[in-house]
């Protein structure tokens, strides 16, 4: 092989592990990119999720006990808390979409069921308190209504903490995946220049080996034409002689 087309082939390997490092940090990039996605898409959706059922069932309460506190704005509060039923319902809905885990998607359901009493447990309140019953209202209020309110808010707690569980864990595994990556890197980084190094030695002790033996050879050839060129001068003053 000439000396040419060794640097060449040098060139080439050193290009190959170059490319090789290329396609692992594409790969590792969209690895990181998708656990980002999810970890933004999801996970802090469910938070913001919670955290708004919290707010929309901490009103609905406020409303249902100013319709009791308040008879002659029944009309008034009694419309804001339709339309707090149904931004929970819609707000549940979205979440029931993003939940993916089966654990999760059963405290949304159990969530939904809650709620559900607890709209119509509030309804029969109101409707008690519309026909001018207001001490059985209050009585099935704190019979009914009450327990179910404090099971519907220790229920969204409940998986507002383990949404936010959840994303503790995200963030850790996002950590991970670029520790993996910069690790990745750094191996396939050093084996290219520890290869490079090596295909440089190799080639530079081989060129060396090379070039000894051609001047050896430009030597050996330069000496047997001193010698030639000796005979036929010797030859010549001999025939001059």
């Amino acid at each position: 092989m000439t000396i040419g087309k060794k640097i060449i082939g040098g060139n080439a390997i050193v290009l190959v592990l170059l490319a090789i490092m290329a396609i692992v940090a594409f790969y590792s990039l969209d690895r990181v990119q998708v656990i980002y996605n999810r970890f933004l898409d999801v996970n802090e959706r469910l938070v913001d999720g919670a955290n708004e059922l919290r707010f929309l069932a901490r009103e609905q309460i406020a409303r249902y006990r100013a319709i009791l506190l308040y008879p002659d704005l029944q009309k008034q509060y009694g419309d804001q808390l339709v339309v707090n039923y149904r931004q929970f319902k819609e707000t549940l809905e979205r979440m029931r979409r993003l939940v993916l885990a089966k654990e999760g998607l059963d405290i949304v359901n159990e969530i939904s069921a809650l709620e559900a009493k607890l709209e119509q447990g509030e309804q029969r309140v109101i409707d008690l308190l519309q026909r001018g019953k207001r001490a059985d209202a209050l009585t099935l209020g704190i019979a009914e209504v009450r327990p179910l309110t404090q099971t519907l808010i220790e229920k969204i707690n409940t998986l507002r903490e383990r949404e936010l569980k959840l994303e503790a864990e995200g963030r850790m595994d996002l950590a991970a995946q670029v520790n993996f990556f910069t690790l990745t890197m750094g191996i396939v980084l050093l084996l290219a220049v520890v290869t490079a190094v090596s295909i440089g030695f190799y080639l530079s002790r081989t060129i060396t080996r090379q070039l000894r033996e051609s001047i050896s050879q430009l030597a050996s050839s330069s000496s047997e034409i001193l010698a030639t060129t000796t005979q036929v001068a010797a030859g010549a003053a001999e025939t001059a002689s």
